[in-house]
């Protein structure tokens, strides 16, 4: 049975991602593996930047970062629920994972732990200054090739 991966992120989570991966998966009767990677780096940001503006004085609590994480987690969780909730519901076997992580080594050892056959990544659009100035983590991993990727711009 063929295999495919839906990887979203804290960075990247589209709907429109979401129903091409299903119905993919319905047309090629394949399994569904949704990924949901927790970027280890986000509690970090979202801080550095409410002190940049002087919004948080010194440096923030672990207490703080800790429930940043927490709520991430939560929201990621839920949203993977609904995802298997929908699979189950059009009978496409489905699998969810939520890691934390850096996305592209989570990604390929996802990719490679379950041999997936087709990974299904969303991307945001952006301006063309933007995108030569920041090179995406999705282009990290398209660039690395670790299965056929399908890229649904969002």
């Amino acid at each position: 049975m063929k295999r495919i991966m839906l990887i979203l992120s804290t960075a990247s989570d589209s709907p429109k991602a979401e129903d091409f991966a299903m119905d993919l998966a319905r047309k090629e009767c394949a399994s569904l593996f949704v990924l949901f990677i927790l970027d280890s780096k986000i509690p970090e940001s979202i801080l550095q930047k409410l002190t940049d503006i002087g919004f948080l004085g010194g440096k923030p609590s672990e207490q703080l970062t800790q429930a940043i994480m927490k709520d991430y987690r939560q929201s990621a969780y839920r949203r993977l629920q609904e995802i298997k909730e929908k699979a189950t519901r059009f009978s496409i076997p489905c699998e969810i994972y939520l890691e934390k992580g850096e996305f592209v080594s989570e990604s390929i050892r996802f990719i490679k732990k379950y041999s997936i056959d087709l990974c299904i990544l969303t991307k945001k659009r952006g301006s063309l200054l933007s995108r030569i100035i920041h090179k995406s983590v999705v282009d990290d991993l398209i660039n690395l090739r670790p299965c056929p990727i399908q890229i649904i711009e969002d």
